[in-house]
């Protein structure tokens, strides 16, 4: 039991392991996630509708969405996808949660909107070409390890025609100060979050403080089975994303923080020391 707590419990190697695709594909955890998404009192999976209106309006304001080819990456159910069709967009959503994927079909077809929805995992294969926008929200690209980062900067660009726009929000670095380690341990932890059988659950939190990485790590004990789920984030200032873009053959970077309830977008020469967004969003262009 010792042994076993300390390997719970310890700091793994940065990046030892990608658990995304276990969290959002898990036939009960998916469903529970698909929850979390729709829930108008957390934004746990996703922001409130409310606050995914001011971000439509915000891209619409900036990048013209009447008319223009979006695709939307991780787009889950549809939340955002939806308004960016309201807005005139043609929309492609692609998620790898069949659950969340389903619903926005449904959701579409109720709604007369001609979206389509795939499911498929945006860090395989490649993306649809000929797009205008592209878009990766709520800070999806955080969890990706520099090498998926790079992987999808390659795929973005791609699949974007000249001139086009790739929009992502990403973690202010004044979230990480913020962040604290330590673990904590609790029976069906999060109201049966994890399993419909019982179990136990270890939630221990980890800074890479050279990385500017948390981790999240969930060990989840059943009587007969034992899984762990990592999520990882990555943080940014405006500088650090700006510079990993252009060195990633994008150009003409703006960042905004704040987009969440309106705002204007300026360049990438933003006050270090201007830490009142915890999230930020960035437009970046490929070449014409």
């Amino acid at each position: 039991m010792f042994r076993k707590l300390q390997e719970y419990t310890t700091r793994p190697d940065l990046y030892a392991r990608y658990t995304a695709k276990e969290l959002w594909t898990s036939p009960h955890i998916s469903k529970q996630m698909l929850a979390y998404h729709l829930s108008q009192e957390t934004d746990l999976a996703s922001r409130r509708l409310e606050t995914i209106g001011h971000i439509t309006d915000w891209i619409d304001d900036h990048a013209g969405l009447e008319g223009r080819r979006l695709l939307d990456l991780g787009c889950g159910p549809g939340l955002y996808a939806s308004q960016f069709a309201e807005r005139g967009a043609i929309v492609h959503g692609v998620d790898f949660s069949s659950h969340s994927i389903g619903y926005a079909r449904e959701k579409a077809a109720t709604a007369k909107q001609s979206i389509r929805y795939d499911v498929a995992d945006y860090l395989e294969g490649s993306l649809p070409d000929r797009q205008d926008i592209v878009t990766l929200i709520y800070c999806d690209l955080c969890v990706l390890s520099p090498a998926q980062r790079q992987h999808l900067y390659t795929n973005v660009r791609r699949s974007l025609v000249p001139g086009g726009m790739f929009i992502v929000d990403v973690m202010h670095m004044s979230a990480f100060s913020a962040y604290t380690e330590g673990c904590d341990l609790d029976f069906n932890m999060m109201a049966g979050f994890w399993s419909e059988n019982p179990y136990y659950a270890i939630h221990c939190r980890h800074k890479y403080a050279a990385d500017f990485v948390s981790l999240d790590a969930y060990t989840v004990v059943e009587e007969r089975r034992t899984f762990r789920i990592f999520n990882w984030l990555r943080y940014f200032t405006p500088q650090m994303i700006g510079d990993e873009l252009l060195a990633n053959g994008f150009t003409d970077i703006t960042v905004d923080e704040k987009y969440l309830t309106g705002g204007r977008a300026s360049s990438i020469e933003v006050a270090e020391d201007d830490s009142s967004a915890q999230t930020f969003a960035v437009i970046a262009r490929i070449p014409s």
